[in-house]
């Protein structure tokens, strides 16, 4: 029986790594994706917006429409589905910023699709009624994301926004101009 040399072994252990790799390309990408930069025209990254909020219920019947503020981090939480996942913080005018998780977004795999599905759900202790967690649909053009929850009922609840590519100062300048208007209508 001939023995591997250490160059056959080497090359052995290559070429089954190469062939490892293809298998779970999906896989390892999604590694990676935890690690490196989010290109500019990919879903993944920092997002940030304005979301405007109409058919909030009111004792008194009135159409009350809200302004709010958002902002989550997207990585991918399954390489092999292609979703992502992510948290984040949303902000309605007049209230405290509450913590959200953003789950199970989904982008359309049909080409030239550019509808997506995800989950947008308050972190911690759920409140009674909660109009803001439950599923969103939207579309994904690079560098736009815009997102748009319906409950039906009587008085038409939405909360839809369109969001960027952003950071953390770009939220915090929205918060600040959200905050001023609030204030000057009142």
């Amino acid at each position: 029986m001939k023995r591997l040399t250490t160059g056959s072994t080497v090359s052995l252990f290559a070429i089954l790594f190469l062939v490892f790799a293809l298998m779970n390309r999906d896989l390892i990408s999604g590694w990676f994706s935890h690690v490196t930069p989010a290109p500019a025209d990919s879903i993944r990254g920092e997002w940030v917006g304005k979301m405007q909020i109409s058919g909030i219920y009111d004792p008194n019947l009135r159409d009350i429409q809200k302004d709010a503020v958002i902002r989550f981090n997207l990585n991918v939480t399954d390489s092999f589905l292609k979703k992502y996942g992510g948290s984040g913080e949303l902000t309605i005018a007049g209230e405290t910023p509450q913590t959200i998780e953003i789950r199970d977004l989904w982008p359309e795999t049909s080409p030239g699709d550019n509808t997506l599905r995800a989950g947008i759900w308050l972190d911690g202790p759920t409140r009674d009624n909660d109009p803001i967690s439950g599923e969103f649909k939207g579309t994904f053009e690079p560098g736009i994301l815009s997102l748009k929850r319906t409950i039906n009922v009587s008085l038409g609840y939405v909360m839809q926004g369109v969001l960027h590519k952003g950071t953390d100062a770009e939220y915090e300048a929205l918060l600040k101009q959200m905050t001023q208007q609030s204030n000057a209508e009142k």
